[in-house]
């Protein structure tokens, strides 16, 4: 064995130790984080619903409960995106834009998040289980939820209801996927104001 031979070793081991670390930077991503917004939404009704309405709580599985965005990888397996994940709570972000929904469709502001209110008098207040909310970047977005409306604060169950959509990725990509939850949300608070104005009617 050389001189040179023995000399190239440490810079062997150095140069291997470089291009694993370039291969290990190459590989890292960036975590993108979404938010779930509220659609435009055409009032339900022209005069302006005179209740105040309360949304929460909202309980949803622990598997959704998470950071990160679950997507479905099979008939029963889940997936977690590393990389992708929700800007803050989840149940949060839904109870925000339920409420933003509710306002626009029953054409009032007195509807509220029950986590941004202290001591609020309420006529109406909506409990939801998130039961489902996943879906597929090539498919299409779920959700399940089962919804209560309690009257007064004193809270008499009036109706409960369950409900499920179905809405089509556009765009094979999260951006995409929220895009089809939003639209999905927006259903349900559709159905959520219905039936608010109903019991209403009913007194």
């Amino acid at each position: 064995m050389s001189i040179l031979d023995i000399y190239k070793r440490p810079f062997s081991a150095i140069s291997a130790a470089l291009l694993l670390l370039c291969g290990c930077a190459a590989q890292t991503s960036t975590a993108r984080f979404y938010i779930l917004d509220a659609m435009p939404e055409t009032p339900i009704s022209t005069v302006s619903f005179d209740k105040a309405v309360l949304i929460g709580p909202i309980r949803m599985p622990g598997h959704l409960d998470r950071p990160n965005i679950v997507t479905r990888s099979g008939h029963n397996q889940l997936h977690l995106a590393e990389f992708h994940r929700w800007a803050g709570p989840l149940d949060e972000n839904i109870g925000l834009i339920i409420a933003k929904d509710l306002s626009r469709l029953l054409n009032t502001d007195r509807v509220s998040y029950y986590l941004h209110v202290k001591g609020l008098q309420w006529d109406y207040r909506i409990e939801l289980d998130i039961i489902q909310m996943d879906g597929r970047l090539d498919g299409k977005a779920l959700l399940e939820a089962r919804w209560t409306i309690y009257q007064g604060t004193g809270g008499s169950q009036v109706e409960t209801r369950l409900s499920r959509f179905e809405q089509e990725v556009e765009e094979p990509t999260y951006n995409g996927l929220i895009q089809a939850w939003n639209r999905a949300f927006s259903r349900l608070s559709r159905e959520i104001a219905g039936a608010l104005l109903e019991i209403s009617k009913r007194g």
